[in-house]
């Protein structure tokens, strides 16, 4: 997860990454570990990248801790700063359940990050920041993902940036070409960067 985070940090050219831990989150079925805990363990991790810092801010909103109440209060605090706001895979395909999501998508630039890739969509477009290697072990998740991201955002134009991959098979062109069928039968277009 860090590894993503700092390359979503190069790929972006955004100057901070906050850690946001949630004190309690309503989407939940099980009970989450102790707020200091994980905060102490956020800390540990991020410590080697200047980039990334712990924000505690949700401990001070009311709960649950609906992602809309925070966005909306760090935009009050921060009225010049643009921010995005990154969730996983599993989350997102979940989003319609988030309290005020389609507010959300219009408060703050949404990024979807997976294990493989990241997502950033904004307005018609989804850019997909591929990286790693793209092989016959890969591709099927990798595919899996980027057509439930799809399904979900429906963007008319959608790219594709290799920049971060190392190595690509034909399992990886396959996966190309598939999305490529895949936004054209919806009437969208799609590009390949770097």
């Amino acid at each position: 997860k860090l590894l993503e985070t700092n390359n979503f940090v190069y790929n972006l050219k955004v100057n901070e990454v906050w850690f946001m831990p949630a004190l309690l989150t309503p989407l939940k079925d099980r009970k989450l570990t102790d707020f200091k805990l994980r905060v102490k363990m956020i800390k540990k991790a991020i410590q080697p990248y200047r980039k990334m810092k712990v924000s505690l801010l949700e401990a001070s909103l009311p709960t649950p801790s609906y992602t809309i109440n925070t966005v909306l209060e760090l935009k009050k605090r921060y009225p010049q700063t643009k921010f995005y706001w990154i969730i996983g895979a599993d989350q997102a395909v979940k989003l319609h359940q988030w309290k005020d999501s389609e507010r959300l998508k219009d408060e703050v630039q949404l990024v979807c990050v997976s294990r493989d890739q990241t997502a950033l969509v904004k307005e018609d477009k989804m850019i997909i920041y591929l990286s790693g290697e793209i092989d016959h072990h890969s591709a099927k998740d990798i595919r899996e993902s980027v057509d439930r991201l799809l399904i979900m955002q429906r963007p008319d134009k959608l790219i594709l940036d290799l920049s971060g991959v190392d190595f690509m098979d034909s399992s990886g062109l396959g996966l190309i070409l598939g999305r490529y069928r895949k936004i054209k039968e919806s009437g969208g277009e799609m590009y390949l960067a770097n």
